[in-house]
């Protein structure tokens, strides 16, 4: 049964920082349509978007959550436990959820000072333990933090996240590689997502660089973040590949992108997805990643990619197993992907949500 119009969500978004894209800003705007189809009205804190760093939206969250009129039996949901902190703090009575998306204690260790780290590790518990329930992306982050804080065991509840294939779904590959102006014969691969330390892309260069070096090779990286300028200071070292920086890419183009790709690379450290490697395998498109989050289950023995524990050694091997166009690969994906979808995520979601009304 469908909910009324007027039903509400306030979704806590302090990663729409600088406008850059990742899987979370995916998973907040492919749930908010489900949501909406579902005759929810949502409502996002910070309203103002596109806030420059962590910081500041957390100052903005604070700040509108001090402000805005909410009525006590509107639910919120939040992505990260020092966001749904700062809600809490002013909106007690609201039920509340904060989706973990993989280690967020282990991310800002590696990003940010110790003494950051520290003060977050604290924010974190005091989130969890004010969050009603919580949602984890997948199997490996629940473990995490049960294991970090045992007493969220009997709140917290796997709900993996799935691909929209009404957007990522197979495209002429001819003319998406016309459109970019990518030759048709060309190898390409395609790296996407927040240029951070955690997604090790520097890796990918260095791949090209030593095994793929060649005019035929082209090295797509779709996204922004702080490592940018160390990256594109790595690619001067290629010497006839080509290395594109895209910058920030639209999301609805980044189908087209993937679809003008051979392969899809993801040398991440660590992640509770990848979510690029199902909106890959939606466009019929293989993916070579790292054995992080959710890799192993999304590709599995599918021939729709692979898995690697060691990038220097394998990853350059597997990669170029998928450099030449396979329609049945192709096939594999389309199929394979029918595992993975969003509504299945939507549904699970909107379950817990009608718990805590």
């Amino acid at each position: 049964m469908s909910h009324a119009p007027d039903k509400t969500l306030i979704i806590i978004d302090g990663f729409n920082i600088g406008g850059k894209r990742g899987g979370t800003r995916t998973y907040i705007e492919s749930l908010s349509t489900f949501l909406k189809s579902q005759g929810f009205t949502i409502l996002n804190i910070p309203k103002s978007q596109n806030v420059k760093n962590s910081y500041s939206s957390l100052f903005r969250i604070k700040l509108d959550s001090m402000r805005m009129k909410i009525p006590p039996s509107i639910v919120a949901m939040a992505q990260r436990p020092d966001d749904l902190l700062m809600f809490k703090l002013f909106k007690r009575k609201n039920k509340s959820i904060c989706v973990l998306h993989g280690d967020n204690l282990r991310k800002m260790k590696l990003k940010r000072s110790k003494p950051v780290a520290t003060i977050y590790k604290i924010m974190e518990k005091q989130g969890l333990y004010l969050a009603d329930r919580i949602i984890c992306v997948d199997q490996s982050t629940f473990d995490i933090y049960v294991k970090r804080y045992p007493w969220l065991k009997s709140k917290s509840v796997v709900i993996p996240v799935g691909v929209n294939t009404s957007i990522f779904k197979p495209l002429d590959r001819t003319e998406c590689r016309r459109s970019l102006g990518i030759p048709e014969d060309s190898h390409v691969m395609l790296v996407a997502g927040r240029l951070e330390k955690e997604k090790n892309i520097g890796a990918a260069i260095q791949m090209v660089k030593e095994h793929l070096d060649d005019e035929n090779s082209i090295l797509l990286i779709a996204g922004t973040g702080q490592e940018e300028a160390t990256l594109k200071e790595l690619a001067k070292g290629i010497k006839k590949a080509k290395i594109q920086f895209l910058g920030q890419v639209p999301y609805p183009e980044l189908p087209k992108i993937i679809n003008a790709s051979d392969v899809i690379l993801i040398p991440s450290l660590f992640e509770s997805g990848p979510l690029v490697i199902i909106e890959a395998m939606a466009c019929g498109v293989p993916s070579v990643s790292t054995d992080v989050g959710r890799a192993r289950i999304f590709i599995g023995n599918s021939g729709c990619g692979a898995v690697v524990k060691n990038v220097e050694k394998e990853f350059a091997e597997q990669a170029k197993k998928f450099l030449n166009h396979n329609p049945s690969i192709k096939e594999n994906c389309t199929e394979r992907v029918k595992l993975f979808s969003f509504h299945n995520t939507g549904e699970e979601t909107l379950k817990l949500i009608r718990e805590l009304e």
